[in-house]
C-alpha cells in the first residue's frame, strides 16, 4: 500500500487528474453494482413498498424534488425543506 501511495504522490498534474478520474468512476461503478446486487437480492424492496404506500397515502410528492448531476452518469436527488435541501 505505501508503494502505491508513494507512486500517486510522484505523479505529474495530468497524471494525477487522470487517475483520480479514473478513481472515482470506478467507486462509482462499484456503486453501481451494489445498488443492482441488492436490487435484484430484494433488499430494496422495502423503498418501493415505502413509495407506494406513500403514494397511497397521498404523501409522495414528486414535484419537491431536485436533481443535479454527479458524474458522466449519475444524478443526484434532493428534497428542500424550507430554506434547505437534503439530498439523497
Amino acid at each position: 500500500m505505501e508503494e502505491i501511495l508513494s507512486s500517486i504522490e510522484s505523479l505529474s498534474r495530468e497524471e494525477f487528474a487522470r487517475v483520480r478520474e479514473w478513481f472515482y468512476e470506478l467507486d462509482w461503478e462499484r456503486w453501481d453494482r451494489e445498488i443492482e446486487e441488492d436490487s435484484k437480492s430484494g433488499k430494496l424492496d422495502f423503498l418501493v413498498k415505502e413509495a407506494l404506500t406513500e403514494k397511497a397515502e397521498g404523501k409522495l410528492k414528486v414535484g419537491n424534488f431536485w436533481s443535479v448531476r454527479v458524474g458522466i452518469n449519475h444524478r443526484a436527488l434532493a428534497v428542500k425543506e424550507g430554506q434547505d435541501f437534503i439530498w439523497v
